[in-house]
């Protein structure tokens, strides 16, 4: 997603920068507080895309000009953000706002292309749940939701997993460090951060902790010094992309469940993981260098631009 000055395009390029075209154009952007609400997803077939900024639904096929909106007014999503397609690709997660005023709360459900209508999944505070359609484009069979936040706003949420067909429920963490969660494409795996406080002031670590849901089994990967912001598993499942608080002195790693990790360059922030091996990665602009958009091959280290002098916006 690209945003030029009062519009926003929805573009699709090859991992190596090339082939870069709009497959939607002029779409209004009304400024930065909706930023949060614009996801884009690709459905599991390959040929659609689902975008929404929390008031209508756009679906557009990657070779086609041909297009369709639906407005949120007609489900009972308002201010909803986009989680993913199911499996099957019949139907789109949302998680947003729900019910009348001063009662209204949040709930995650999965809403029908074909008969529109709305199935509950999860009806309980929710401080933030995941979206994966842009890293998962074989459907969602399992949504990651950080629910009730600790009194201390640094010991983090409960996190839980959220059956996408049946809406039951998997407890995970008491103390996860919110938005530090992924799964494997399998999900067989999750990989999420814990948040703790040690003895000491202003002092903040986190663990990375790998969750195999199959056997029941939680490994400690690593303790890092601040908060985990991320984390994202690589396509083979191999690897994780960690991202750390803003903080100049805590870079980015490259975490590899068989051994080792590496640190990424500083100014560059980790986005996702076009392939195995290979992660994308962004740099904000600054005085010596436009935003930028490359590849990071994660055995050598190195860097590849891919594309220049995007808006900023794509990067948070």
């Amino acid at each position: 997603l690209g945003f030029p000055i009062g519009s926003l395009d929805l573009r699709v390029m090859r991992w190596d920068g090339s082939a870069d075209r709009a497959i939607l154009s002029g779409l209004p952007s009304e400024g930065a507080s909706l930023w949060y609400f614009w996801t884009a997803a690709f459905a599991p077939d390959g040929e659609r895309v689902a975008v929404t900024d929390g008031e209508k639904i756009l679906l557009a096929r990657l070779n086609s000009p041909d297009r369709e909106t639906y407005s949120l007014e007609s489900t009972p999503f308002r201010g909803g953000r986009m989680l993913g397609w199911s499996e099957d690709g019949g139907e789109l997660l949302f998680y947003g706002r729900f019910g009348p005023l001063p009662k209204e709360h949040t709930l995650i459900g999965a809403w029908n292309l074909n008969t529109r209508k709305t199935r509950i999944l999860f009806d309980r505070f929710i401080s933030t749940a995941l979206p994966r359609g842009l890293e998962n484009p074989r459907g969602m069979r399992r949504i990651a939701v950080f629910t009730k936040e600790a009194e201390d706003p640094h010991s983090g949420c409960e996190l839980e997993l959220v059956d996408a067909r049946t809406g039951t429920t998997e407890n995970i963490s008491p103390h996860a460090c919110r938005f530090a969660a992924s799964l494997d494409q399998g999900e067989r795996l999750v990989a999420y951060a814990d948040c703790s406080t040690p003895p000491g002031p202003g002092r903040r670590h986190s663990q990375v902790h790998l969750r195999d849901l199959e056997r029941g089994v939680d490994t400690v990967l690593s303790d890092l010094e601040g908060t985990t912001f991320s984390i994202k598993f690589s396509p083979d499942g191999d690897q994780l992309l960690v991202r750390r608080a803003s903080r100049a002195d805590l870079p980015d790693l490259v975490m590899d469940l068989r051994g080792g990790t590496q640190t990424i360059e500083a100014g560059w922030r980790p986005l996702g993981w076009p392939g195995s091996g290979r992660a994308l990665v962004a740099r904000a602009p600054d005085a010596a260098h436009p935003a930028a958009m490359g590849t990071l091959d994660t055995r050598s280290g190195k860097i590849s631009i891919i594309h220049s002098g995007l808006a900023p916006k794509i990067f948070e």
